[in-house]
């Protein structure tokens, strides 16, 4: 898809694509913040992109994607559509045994910040 393409299914957008969570999600790897895979894939889908990932957020680490959860959900954020909880890397092993509830929390507070958002 060319750039040009991009932009204009950003122009058409059928709702917003909230990503939260961890450094690769937030572009780490990328040549640039438009070839980031949340970049990507929200135009793929013909959404507009809110990113809000930073490096170092994990499941189980301070800062948590629960707290990217509870601070994105106090901004205007009419018309998302999709939430994406990408994080994880930053986690040790040794939290494997928490990592269950942490995650399971995050989901339900994404689902009831953004009840009509897959």
């Amino acid at each position: 898809m060319a750039d040009d393409d991009a932009v204009a299914l950003m122009e058409a957008s059928q709702g917003t694509a909230l990503w939260l969570g961890d450094g690769t999600c937030a572009g780490g790897g990328a040549s640039d913040a438009a070839h980031r895979y949340s970049t990507l894939t929200s135009n793929a889908l013909g959404l507009a992109e809110a990113n809000h990932a930073a490096t170092g957020v994990g499941f189980a680490t301070k800062p948590d994607i629960g707290s990217q959860v509870d601070a994105a959900s106090k901004l205007a954020s009419a018309g998302v559509a999709y939430v994406f909880l990408m994080a994880g890397l930053a986690d040790s092993y040794d939290s494997l045994g928490s990592m269950r509830s942490t995650v399971a929390a995050a989901v339900r507070a994404a689902a009831k910040a953004w009840p009509k958002a897959r």
